[in-house]
Formats: structure tokens, sequence, C-alpha cells
């Protein structure tokens, strides 16, 4: 084997070297890849990159579990809402004489929904009765029809 002999290259030929690397990485780039200009370059493409990560991360990171929180949120608002209004109704219906709301729940159940409260509540409740089980299943039948009533509401919005 035959070991190559090392010579001392003057300080100019490496000078030369090395500029025609740079000239061979300008050419192939399209731009130096040292100097001030390719430093800058790099840091506000970094800097792009992480502002549109920030701008795209919220979208990505909700989660359908928290949708459906605010969906179920939403859905017992609008029916304690609801609620608020028939109780106020039955007590004007009532010609300004005061039942406790157990006494005229019938008469709220009704007016909250008419169709849950005639599948629900055969034979329908005597004064101050409290059936825990119907109320459940009225509770869950209201919020059917408010879920139905959204996904007619979203429809409609498509159309338009």
């Amino acid at each position: 084997m035959v070991t190559p002999k090392l010579s001392r290259d003057s300080g100019n030929s490496r000078v030369k070297r090395t500029r025609q690397r740079q000239q061979i990485a300008e050419d192939s780039n399209g731009f130096s890849s040292s100097g001030p200009h390719s430093y800058y370059m790099l840091l506000a493409v970094k800097v792009l990159l992480v502002v549109i990560i920030l701008l795209w991360l919220p979208p990505l990171v909700t989660s359908k579990r928290q949708r459906k929180r605010n969906t179920l949120k939403t859905i017992q608002q609008r029916i304690y809402h609801n609620r608020m209004d028939c109780e106020m109704d039955c007590l004007q219906l009532s010609h300004e004489v005061w039942f406790p709301p157990e006494e005229s729940m019938n008469c709220i159940f009704h007016c909250m929904s008419p169709s849950c409260f005639e599948t629900i509540y055969q034979p329908i409740l005597e004064p101050g009765e409290v059936d825990i089980q119907r109320y459940e299943l009225f509770e869950t039948c209201i919020q059917e029809e408010v879920r139905e009533e959204n996904r007619q509401r979203a429809a409609e919005k498509l159309k338009k």
C-alpha cells in the first residue's frame, strides 16, 4: 500500500478551494450558504413556520368531546329557559291564583312539549304527584326534540 505524501498547501490554495465550493453551492441553490443573508433567511423561515403552526394549532387541538359538552350545555339551557317561560305562562293562565310548581306540573310539561307530554304522561299526574322515572323519560324526549330542531336549523343554513 502506497501512502500519499502530505504536502503543505499554501493559504491561497485553500482559500481558492473554499471559494470554488461556495460557488458550486451558490450555483446549485440559487443563494450563498454562508454569509449574513443566509442566516437571516433561515431565521425568517423558522419564524414563519412557528407562526403557521401557532395559527393552525387551536382548531387541531379542539376535541369532539368538548364540542359535545357545549352542545349538551346549550340544550340544557334552552330546556331551562323554556321551562321558566312555561312556568310563567301557567301562572298567568291560573288567573293570578298562585299554585306551587308541583301543583301545576301538568300545565308546565304540556307547555314545554305537547308531544312528549302526551306520549309519556298518560295517565296524567295528579296535583302534587311526582314521578321521577317519567320525568327522566320526559327530559330525554325534550332533549331529542331540541337536537332534532338543531339538525333542521343546520340543514336550512347549509341550503342557503
